[in-house]
């Protein structure tokens, strides 16, 4: 090989690494896509998506997420019922955050830092997991990381240009989040970090943040009726709030972050083994990093603390702003945007390292996030959905009616599929399951007040709502999950005035098929061709839920 031929395979090699990575990326992304049912928040993405454009942003903005995300797959053709068709966009989002890690690694530190990058977004479950799920976590991961990549070019650049693509990739993450005017804070903290020596962009950071905070000024008052009620303050337990903080990396590299904060994310799933890996792999990179004096160059460089301040914002602040908001919570899914940044700070780390200690530090953390991508892409986490219409669908007759708890699940489970089903009874259980309330749905926007049932009320609210049915499917949890807890009052009651005829278990949901006793030969008989599609209203003091008119019509 030609000393010319050498230097062009060196420029060329970066390129080619990052090509496989992306490869390996949309193997991991699109593999067994479809292997579960959509869990209820993708169904309610994807309920809003599909929405009239006239509708679709008051009703995301009603169900507290701004619309940006459904706009952009508002045009998207979906067939009823494809889960892998529902989940391609995100799927195509978070291979992009690959090659845009890449080029964020490069501009705040180098080629390798950018191949670091990159290979760690191709692997990392948790970024794995929100680009294989229907909602907008893979788009805010996407969005938060261009913020951080122009942020980080106009600092050390300069240029109106490149001052006007950070406030666009801000204000996406605002009209997709709530909480990205966290954004514009760790904007405001780390620009002086981030700048190269010498060169003032100071103006086009001013003129930039103040239309931001002009913008979201402007945003919050348009969208006050969805962020109503959370003044004031409240402190959370310390203990919890550190514990998920610090779980934070090994959220990272397991993936998966769908507990309550103060739930504890670690819990008893991290073995023995496991922590005597790390605690191995962490000794030997402190040993290294001591006998190479390269300590205080680690953790004093300029991109390495902007960095390490930026994740800190996206990590901490959602989570203190949620739990001083009385009545909030918080899932530790609402900080996966803080991953991509994250992966970047890993990069700069490690290329700060002397190359065996980087190495010694990379390629086992990089095996440990692709054998939990495996065992994540294996494991179904999701509501039984597709199973539950799919019984339904083979077996449901003109007839029929449905019941449902809760029963906003249910709707927007059913519009995706099977829409012809429109019409549903039923409620929120309450009191661990000794009484329920009714809250006619109409797509978050309506202010209808709870109405509660208790004991014997229960018993004839049901009565009424299934007098003109002939068979009754029952959706109900099975109590293991906390969104579907079971009713022994409700299965008691419909046991007592029906005769089941099927029952299913479909965890987290019990599925069962009750008859009329005078019916029963009913269900003997040649099927019914099943109802047109379209909603069918119920009177205005029943439970019926009706979907809008044009679901899935358009």
């Amino acid at each position: 090989m030609q000393p010319g031929e050498s230097s062009s395979w060196r420029q060329r090699l970066p390129v080619i690494i990052l090509e496989l990575l992306v490869l390996c990326a949309v193997f991991l992304r699109f593999v067994k896509l479809g292997h579960e049912s959509l869990n209820y928040d993708e169904l309610a993405s994807v309920w809003v998506s599909r929405l009239p454009a006239g509708q679709l942003v008051s009703r995301a903005i009603a169900s507290g997420h701004p619309p940006a995300f459904n706009l952009l797959t508002h045009f998207w053709p979906l067939p009823p019922g494809s889960e892998v068709w529902a989940r391609v966009p995100s799927a195509f989002i978070g291979i992009l955050i690959v090659p845009l890690a890449y080029i964020t690694g490069k501009e705040i530190g180098s080629r390798p830092a950018g191949i670091w990058a990159a290979a760690f977004s191709a692997f990392s479950p948790l970024m794995i997991w929100y680009s294989r799920d229907a909602t907008s976590y893979g788009w805010l991961m996407l969005v938060c990381l261009l913020s951080f990549y122009f942020l980080a070019r106009s600092s050390r650049r300069g240029g109106w240009g490149n001052w006007a693509l950070y406030v666009l990739a801000v204000l996406l993450a605002i009209f997709t989040y709530f909480l990205s005017f966290i954004l514009v804070l760790a904007g405001l903290a780390v620009y002086p970090l981030l700048r190269r020596a010498g060169k003032s962009n100071l103006r086009g950071w001013a003129v930039s943040h103040a239309f931001l905070a002009a913008a979201l000024a402007i945003f919050f008052v348009l969208t006050r009726s969805a962020t109503a009620g959370r003044s004031g303050l409240s402190v959370p337990s310390l203990t919890n709030l550190i514990k998920d903080i610090i779980n934070w990396p090994v959220v990272f590299v397991r993936g998966y972050a769908n507990e309550t904060i103060g739930g504890g994310v670690l819990g008893a799933e991290v073995s023995q083994r496991e922590a005597v890996i790390a605690a191995a792999v962490i000794a030997a990179i402190l040993i290294s990093l001591i006998a190479a004096r390269r300590v205080r160059q680690l953790f004093f460089r300029r991109e390495i603390i902007a960095a390490s301040i930026y994740v800190l914002f996206l990590v901490i602040g959602p989570v203190a702003v949620q739990l001083a908001a009385p009545g909030s919570s918080f899932a530790s899914r609402y900080y996966s945007w803080a991953a991509p940044v994250f992966a970047v700070l890993l990069a700069l780390l490690l290329t700060s390292l002397p190359g065996r200690v980087a190495w010694l530090g990379g390629v086992p953390l990089i095996a440990a996030m692709l054998f939990y991508s495996g065992t994540e892409i294996k494991v179904r986490r999701n509501e039984a959905w597709r199973t539950v219409f799919s019984i339904v669908a083979k077996g449901r007759q003109k007839d029929d009616g449905y019941l449902c708890f809760p029963e906003v699940h249910c709707v927007v489970a059913a519009a995706f599929y099977l829409p012809q089903v429109s019409r549903f009874s039923g409620g929120d259980i309450e009191n661990g399951g000794a009484d329920m309330s009714e809250k006619t749905w109409a797509g978050w926007t309506e202010k209808y007040p709870f109405l509660p049932y208790r004991g014997g009320a229960v018993e004839d609210k049901i009565s009424r709502d299934l007098s003109s049915a002939a068979r009754v499917w029952l959706i109900i949890g099975d109590g293991a999950v906390g969104n579907y807890p079971a009713s022994p009052l409700v299965r008691g009651i419909m046991r007592k005035d029906w005769k089941q005829a099927g029952n299913w278990d479909l965890p987290p949901l019990d599925l069962g098929l009750f008859v009329k006793p005078q019916a029963a030969a009913a269900r003997l008989s040649p099927r019914v061709a099943p109802a047109p599609p379209g909603p069918s209203r119920g009177s205005s003091a029943s439970l019926f839920l009706p979907l809008p008119d044009r679901l899935f019509l358009r």
